[in-house]
């Protein structure tokens, strides 16, 4: 015997969750943060406009010079690449055009961009040719029947809209989205200027308010680029059924995707352990000398307490500044005596230690 079951209480609705309004904000800012910190790295690929100049010193391991722009006084400039005690002062340089003080020495080059440029490729080939990509969404939405009657024999040319029916929907997207990434094109570009010359410990707040910006506007107007297409490609008429589109196997999509993020993480750790192995392969053979302290500080951790002072010392007739780590017991120290015994690399002096 068949019994029916008692009808179920209704559920309530849940509330909607208004969470995502606090943390969506997050990853734009983490990328222009991220964009803020890698920008004198990113501009200085555009460094193609020489100039002469003239090495004054070394801070932190970058050559500070003057560059001869022609104008009235000279242009003072954190550029990236190599000097080495003995190289001649008088040097070549390269800028950035409209922007002098984003300069790299002449014949240094930067390999970054290719793992940059790895990194992309990876990702812009799934996202055009996988089954879920661009070009099989255009080509299903070519091939679909239109909505309004998909029992009836297929007329492509005949059942699919024109006229304002057609290019309204697909204008009300597309001139947004024109808007939005020429807005955040102009706000990446402007804020990645002005954090190229930016030297300062702190990000430079209207930097990364521009690329905040720009990490918002973009994407919002690539996805409104993208409806707009496929709005396009599901109502304008069909002249000719197309064939189905050839796309990448799932597995070599997959692949791509790993390989970027693996790009990422190993040219991250990478560039960091490199770093780590030049300084220990240059601090092999050292020369000792004297130094002058210039502001002394404590950074709290969250391994505790460090503390970082600004050492000023001469090799060869060239004034190196290079910031070094202390513990935080002899920050009152070094404040005290101001000067204090040093020794540094002989062939990449910018590498110092402090010595009791």
């Amino acid at each position: 015997m068949n019994r029916r079951r008692p009808p179920r209480a209704p559920r309530s609705e849940p509330r909607p969750d208004r969470f995502w309004l606090i943390w969506a904000p997050l990853p734009p800012l983490f990328a222009a943060l991220i964009g803020e910190a890698f920008a004198p790295s990113i501009v200085r690929w555009f460094a193609t406009v020489p100039r002469p100049a003239r090495v004054v010193r070394v801070e932190d391991g970058d050559p500070v010079v003057q560059i001869d722009t022609g104008a009235a006084e000279p242009v003072w400039a954190h550029v990236h690449g190599t000097y080495l005690p003995g190289d001649p002062l008088d040097v070549t340089v390269r800028h950035v055009p409209l922007l002098p003080g984003a300069a790299v020495l002449d014949g240094h080059v930067s390999l970054g961009w290719l793992v940059v440029l790895a990194v992309l490729v990876c990702l812009a080939v799934p996202a055009v040719w996988a089954r879920w990509g661009l070009v099989a969404a255009w080509n299903t939405r070519r091939r679909r029947r239109p909505p309004r009657d998909r029992n009836r024999r297929r007329r492509p040319e005949q059942d699919r809209d024109r006229g304002a029916d057609l290019w309204v929907p697909v204008l009300a997207r597309a001139v947004p989205a024109v808007l939005c990434v020429g807005a955040g094109t102009l706000a990446a570009g402007w804020g990645l200027a002005a954090a190229a010359v930016d030297r300062g410990r702190a990000p430079d707040v209207g930097a990364v308010g521009l690329l905040f910006a720009a990490w918002v506007l973009l994407p919002v107007g690539a996805v409104l680029a993208v409806r707009a297409l496929l709005r396009y490609a599901d109502r304008a008429p069909v002249r000719t059924v197309p064939a189905a589109a050839r796309t990448l196997p799932a597995r070599a999509a997959s692949a791509l995707l790993a390989a970027a993020l693996v790009l990422v993480v190993g040219g991250t750790a990478g560039g960091w352990a490199w770093g780590l192995l030049r300084e220990h392969r240059a601090m092999a053979t050292t020369e000792a000398g004297t130094a002058e302290a210039y502001g002394t500080r404590e950074v709290s951790s969250r391994g505790g307490c460090r503390g970082e002072a600004v050492l000023r010392y001469v090799v060869q007739g060239v004034p190196y500044w290079t910031t070094v780590r202390i513990p935080c017991r002899d920050v009152d120290l070094i404040r005290a005596e101001r000067t204090v015994d040093v020794e540094w690399s002989t062939t990449a002096p910018e590498h110092v230690r402090w010595t009791r």
